[in-house]
């Protein structure tokens, strides 16, 4: 309430302010009092700093609200439809703040010094090196593996494949120096070295790979700043999901990835890793319905949770699985949710499109769940962030 009042009192100044100073500061503070607001609709906020950029002309306010018009017009761009004269990419954004910070530089206006400052933290972000895969985590034996990338600001980008046995998968966990057999090393040139600009292409890795265990990593260096992003890639005709019961066992289910039917009576070769907990083996064979039991490994501490992986040889075909225990079990392990994104790779400030797909598994098939009224998706960022 006490916000609505405000902005009640600031439309008020912008009528009837007694200078066009006074004025133009009100509809930039009203322009700027939705920097991340996503329940003032986007088309309310455009309006709001053209509003702020029309009366700002011949003001002190003017540098300070062409800045901010630019910026939120960057913002602006990962939306959906976005205003004609928002700046393509990154090149195009630089040369507009050139264009701005000469202009500011050769006039005397006392908020000169402010928007010069703003300028040169906006050019900053844009010269921010950039690195990021997008991978399948899953091919079958036999098909091409690519893969893609986005980079901005890095002369070069070298990428290195390599392949691991499947013990080596947890090994690697446990001692990150684990030797892994370089399959191909590489350099990727980006087709577009100007400042800022947005590179992302789709890349061969290779047009086959044999069945195991591989991780693709991309290395980029941008002055004393060195980026890496990687994948950690299955090559496997077989694939599997697997369900935590509440004793901390899962059941682990396996289908051909060609045909989805199930791999029955298969011998089964693995082991059980854990942070802080020796391999484990895992030695058994599959039932008629392709499944098989992957042992509790001992329980965390109370209120302490602890991710797990099983890496497994099913008739010679490697599987694996991520599960996530905790003490006291209370996993549903009934329901299954699915997250799909409307594309692979997102340039940061991108919108982000998704939708949740929940199952419920009865009587051995999956069925549409009797109760959806409490199910929603909560992403993070790195540094814990909502």
């Amino acid at each position: 309430q006490s916000a609505s009042r405000l902005m009640a009192h600031l439309e008020q100044g912008a009528r009837i302010g007694a200078t066009a100073d006074e004025r133009a500061w009100c509809l930039l503070i009203i322009a700027q009092s939705h920097p991340s607001d996503d329940k003032t609709p986007l088309a309310v906020r455009d309006n709001q700093w053209q509003r702020a950029l029309t009366n700002a002309r011949g003001t002190c306010w003017e540098p300070l609200v062409r800045i901010g018009e630019l910026n939120w017009r960057l913002q602006r761009k990962g939306h959906e439809n976005p205003p004609p004269n928002t700046p393509k990419d990154a090149p195009a954004a630089l040369a507009e703040l050139a264009d701005l910070s000469r202009e500011f530089q050769a006039t005397s206006n006392p908020e000169n010094k402010t928007a010069l400052a703003l300028i040169a933290e906006i050019e900053k972000s844009l010269h921010e090196p950039l690195l990021k895969i997008s991978a399948p985590s899953q091919i079958r034996t036999g098909m091409p593996f690519e893969f893609s990338y986005g980079a901005a600001n890095l002369s070069a980008v070298h990428a290195t494949l390599t392949q691991k046995p499947p013990k080596g998968a947890l090994l690697a966990v446990i001692d990150p120096d684990y030797y892994e057999a370089i399959v191909r090393e590489w350099d990727i040139t980006p087709t577009d070295s100007r400042p800022g600009a947005w590179n992302s292409q789709v890349v061969e890795a290779s047009p086959k790979l044999a069945p195991g265990l591989y991780t693709l990593k991309l290395e980029g260096r941008s002055g004393a700043k060195n980026l890496s992003d990687s994948a950690e890639l299955l090559v496997s005709d077989y694939i599997g999901m697997s369900f935590t019961t509440e004793k901390g066992e899962s059941q682990a289910f396996i289908e051909d990835a060609a045909t989805r039917t199930a791999i029955a009576n298969a011998t089964v070769e693995g082991w059980i890793g854990a942070e802080k907990l020796p391999l484990r083996p895992l030695s058994t064979r599959t039932d008629q319905e392709g499944k098989f039991l992957v042992p509790a490994l001992p329980s965390p501490s109370l209120d302490d949770t602890r991710n797990e992986s099983v890496i497994a040889l099913v008739n010679g075909q490697p599987v694996g699985f991520e599960r996530r225990t905790h003490e006291p079990f209370y996993h549903r392990e009934r329901l299954i949710l699915d997250a799909i994104f409307d594309r692979p790779l997102y340039r940061p400030g991108d919108t982000v499109h998704w939708k949740l797909i929940a199952r419920e598994r009865r009587d051995g098939r999956f069925v549409t769940p009797s109760d959806t009224e409490d199910l929603g998706l909560t992403a993070r960022l790195n540094n814990g962030e909502e």
